[in-house]
């Protein structure tokens, strides 16, 4: 038998119609008979509403009688009808189907007495039928690969043939329907066929794909947006308007409109299609688009008789100006009793509707007594693949000595200025930014410069790598692995161009910048246990590897000097009404307990 219903949804309840219609044209017409002669019985008690006195099953292998009679849901001294009795058999046959049972029969024995009617359900269940396989027709635009991924992954040869199986492998088929562009696409059941044996009953079944029309998106209509225009929104989510929509290619876009920071939720576009117009649906929820971020640390005094001090980081970003996404930046920090740095930057985002982002900066830096630091950048970056970034960075850096003087072995420090040009890669797959749980972020640069002194121009080239990883292993546990590389080299480097390593973002347990290097390989491994979605304790092990140049660069000792570090520690992170909060514990080489670091920040958006 054929059945054909044009629908443009697969429910199980469909399913359900089409395969007893297919398949249980005789238990239909056994079904109609009991009901018609309980009908007789009853048809001249209508006007008294006969009780129920009770309800009995039996016959039942594959479901117990609780469980049967809980389904019949026929409730003693309460009034019988022909239409309760039909509602309760419709269930009963509904349950066994779904267990994969197509010949069940039910025969309904009833008797009459002074406390109402008493029924006995005798329950023929038949063999259980078995799925030997599913044929799919119509399918023209369904790959065979993707066909087979579909059957191998939802059905199992010989399982029970029931209709939540058809309905997974019928969903699946449309899924994949309307990730390519086809809103009209239906799957029918075009028949059931058994096969039976002395041992078992095996189902085929042929289901029967009408595809429709493909449309293509005319039109992007935005919800959501109170303060974002929509045009930033357009051009982030860069849909070509005329081509066809693809679910995956969707998916994209809903990352693109994520990684612009100022959006909490992104739903993934949907198709629509009204009248003539066809097109996608973009649902956004803005979020707090602007951030403060800043930590406070104490660090004690190494000499009996002095103090400790504090130093500190204030960051405010503000990530959407007057709903265009343009950002603007400020820095200030303070790293100990002397030194503190100011840098600003600016962002244009998406410039003359492509994907390239131009930004602007500057920094001003003040090491302690020593020397006064002054640089500007321009860079640009696009994204070339979703979430990879490719850029450029172009700057010129000013160094104001107080004295042409010698740091503590740091080199000899005379007023130069340094013009480079650097190129970058960046990628970040976390799934959240403060606390991710999974995911990578990857970003190396390479730059190289000209230094001028007062007596000569040198070369400068500059090599750094950032990696981080998350990985959940475990419920609630998280492990995260860093490495960072920096690396400067050239023959007329000083102490402004040598990183400083130590504090709170690199190499733990130390003061921030206590270390100059002009390499270094620093490793962290942090275990964290989380107590809610941001929220987590951890502990940390932190390595370095250190060098500082050597050789012909005027004012190093002749032989470079490597030193190896290491730090640990512990602390929590914790959702507050002020904002998020990181409390950290650290010691270094040689610390005790009372000269261990303490580091706290906040972060914080409005």
């Amino acid at each position: 038998m054929v059945k054909s219903v044009h629908n443009t949804k697969m429910t199980s309840a469909v399913i359900y119609e089409k395969l007893c219609k297919a398949r249980n044209v005789a238990i239909v017409l056994v079904c109609s008979f009991l009901i018609g002669t309980t009908h007789l019985l009853f048809s001249q008690e209508k006007a008294d509403s006969p009780l129920l006195s009770s309800v009995r099953v039996v016959g039942n292998k594959a479901l117990s009688s609780d469980i049967l009679l809980q389904t019949l849901s026929l409730h003693p001294h309460t009034a019988f009808t022909n239409d309760t009795l039909g509602a309760a058999l419709g269930r009963l046959y509904k349950q066994y189907e779904e267990l994969g049972y197509p010949f069940i029969r039910v025969r309904v024995d009833s008797t009459r007495d002074s406390l109402g009617v008493s029924l006995q359900l005798l329950i023929q269940e038949g063999m259980q039928a078995f799925l030997d396989t599913v044929a799919i027709a119509g399918a023209f635009a369904l790959p065979e690969q993707i066909k087979e991924e579909i059957l191998t992954s939802t059905v199992r040869r010989m399982q029970a043939c029931t209709s939540q199986t058809i309905q997974d492998v019928a969903t699946k088929i449309l899924g994949y329907y309307r990730g390519r562009g086809y809103p009209f696409a239906s799957v029918d059941v075009a028949r059931v066929e058994y096969v039976a044996d002395t041992a078992v009953v095996r189902a085929k079944i042929f289901l029967k794909v009408t595809e429709g029309e493909r449309v293509r998106i005319q039109k992007v209509r935005i919800n959501g947006n109170e303060r974002t225009q929509a045009d930033l929104i357009l051009r982030a989510a860069r849909i070509r308007l005329g081509g066809f929509y693809e679910g995956t290619e969707m998916e994209k876009v809903r990352q693109r409109l994520l990684r612009l920071g100022i959006f909490s939720e992104v739903n993934k576009p949907e198709l629509y299609v009204s009248g003539h117009e066809s097109g996608v649906v973009i649902d956004v929820k803005e979020g707090l688009a602007n951030t403060f971020n800043g930590f406070i640390g104490y660090i004690p005094s190494a000499v009996t008789l002095q103090r400790g001090y504090f130093i500190g980081d204030a960051t405010i970003v503000l990530r959407n100006l007057f709903g265009t996404g343009r950002a603007f930046s400020a820095q200030w920090k303070k790293e100990d009793r002397l030194t503190q740095a100011l840098r600003v930057s600016y962002r244009e985002p998406l410039i003359f509707h492509s994907p390239v982002n131009v930004e602007v900066g500057y920094g001003l830096r003040q090491q302690d007594s020593t020397y006064v630091l002054t640089e500007l950048q321009l860079s640009g970056d696009a994204e070339l693949w979703d979430g990879f970034f490719v850029g450029a960075t172009f700057a010129q850096r000013f160094v104001t000595p107080s004295a042409s003087i010698g740091i503590l072995g740091y080199g000899t420090l005379s007023q130069s200025s340094r013009r480079s040009s650097s190129l970058f890669l960046r990628y970040d797959s976390r799934d959240n930014i403060w606390a991710p749980v999974s995911g990578v972020r990857y970003e190396t640069e390479y730059a190289y410069g000209l230094k001028s002194l007062a007596t000569a121009t040198q070369p400068v080239q500059e090599m750094r790598v950032d990696g981080e990883g998350y990985w959940s292993f475990l419920p609630r546990s998280v492990l995260a692995l860093r490495l960072y590389l920096r690396d400067v080299r050239g023959p007329s480097i000083d102490a402004s161009d040598l990183y400083r390593i130590g504090g709170s973002k690199l190499l733990r347990g130390y003061r921030e910048g206590q270390f100059l290097a002009s390499r270094a390989i620093i490793g962290t491994v942090e275990y964290r246990f989380l107590t809610g979605k941001s929220t987590f304790l951890f502990v940390f092990f932190d390595a370095g590897s250190l060098q500082q140049p050597g050789g012909s660069n005027e004012g190093f000792p002749a032989q470079a000097r490597r030193a190896e570090k290491l730090g640990y520690g512990l602390g929590i992170q914790m959702e507050t009404p002020l904002g998020l909060i990181n409390a950290g514990y650290a010691l270094g080489a040689g610390d005790t307990f009372t000269t261990g670091k303490m580091h706290l920040s906040i972060v914080n958006e409005f």
